[in-house]
């Protein structure tokens, strides 16, 4: 074998060694709605307790920001602990990262481990709020973990309900666990086995889940929790549309082509999801009357007014079998809040009667 031979083999064995890159769009996702399906979790007890493992590491040691957000639907747990996601535990301290959690006091908590020392819950950041109000309905939560300002803070529809710091120990970056082997989880957090007669697994639901290397602003989390995200947004590094097919219990897509594909556990699985959409976008008028005589050309003004802080984009288009007898004078809207804006709809048409 001649040298130039012996470096292409080489180079082809190092080739094969190489892990597989992220890919996006992901082959997975295949259905993007905001809501269609969701992931339900009913049974809240080990062995049997429904929850969803992280088959890869959506956060690296030392991150210096982090954002967690998903829509839940949360039964009550009278005196428990239900945890909605975490990288925390088994013990204390060495392998607790971060955890977002309803208390048995009823309010929601998220819960920062500081790095450099080992005093248990003191030397945490954790922020705090009553949730006793949300049980029971859909709404949307969000875990921010700012580093630059050593904050955690929570918001429930888009309103932040609690910021907290620790001044005497102030958490700069995500805490390095011990064990490797360790997952990320959904539903759950792997303290769960501390203390089986407090804690639990979360009973309801979950959509629409969202981690984040990077501190969101209340603003973007505010805007964009209604809506469906491409997948490959900046610093986005798990999104779960939990859009699977009903009775679905082996994984959830990653629409990030990250491969962090979540894993059901013990019965966890996808059902049609019990969320309804937020309808900001009006039309006025709502409904029409004219009467139309042969050869009519008639023109009405309608006009579509976005009651969202955020606004939003619009298409506007002509349903049913006359459409094509209908122009309108634009199509593709950009709305502001409260700002109206007036498209022209023109029927030409032969037609004789009541419209």
């Amino acid at each position: 074998m001649n040298a130039p031979t012996r470096v292409l083999c080489l180079l082809a064995v190092l080739c094969m060694a190489v892990p597989a890159l992220a890919q996006f769009p992901a082959p997975c996702d295949t259905r993007r709605d905001c809501i269609f399906n969701a992931v339900r979790f009913s049974q809240t007890t080990l062995p049997s307790a429904h929850f969803i493992d992280v088959e890869n590491s959506p956060t690296t040691p030392r991150q210096t920001a982090l954002t967690v957000e998903l829509w839940a639907s949360i039964d009550r747990q009278p005196g428990k602990r239900q945890f909605i996601g975490g990288l925390w535990g088994p013990g204390t301290d060495n392998n607790d990262q971060w955890v977002f959690y309803i208390d048995e006091q009823d309010r929601i908590v998220f819960e920062i481990n500081a790095e450099a020392t080992r005093l248990g819950q003191a030397d945490n950041t954790v922020a705090r709020a009553p949730f006793s109000a949300h049980y029971g309905q859909w709404v949307h939560l969000a875990a921010v973990f700012d580093g630059g300002a050593t904050s955690a803070r929570i918001l429930i529809n888009g309103a932040v309900v609690a910021s907290a710091t620790n001044p005497a120990y102030p958490v700069t970056a995500l805490k390095p666990i011990e064990r490797n082997d360790l997952t990320t989880r959904f539903g759950a957090c792997n303290a769960l086995a501390d203390d089986q007669n407090l804690y639990r697994t979360l009973s309801g639901w979950i959509d629409e889940v969202r981690m984040w290397s990077r501190a969101v602003p209340d603003a973007e989390l505010l805007c964009n929790k209604d809506r469906s995200l491409n997948g490959n947004e900046a610093g986005l590094v798990l999104y779960y549309r939990c859009n699977e097919p009903v009775n679905n219990n082996v994984q959830i897509c990653d629409a990030t082509g990250r491969r962090n594909t979540g894993l059901m556990r013990s019965g966890a699985s996808n059902q049609r999801s019990t969320r309804q959409s937020t309808r900001t976008i009006l039309a006025s008028p709502t409904e029409i009357t004219a009467e139309l005589k042969c050869d009519t050309t008639i023109s009405w003004t309608v006009q579509f007014t976005d009651t969202a802080f955020c606004g939003s984009t619009a298409t506007v288009r002509m349903r049913g079998p006359n459409a094509s007898r209908y122009t309108l004078s634009q199509t593709n809207l950009t709305l502001s809040q409260n700002t109206p804006i007036p498209i022209t709809v023109t029927y030409n048409g032969s037609a004789v009667g009541t419209l």
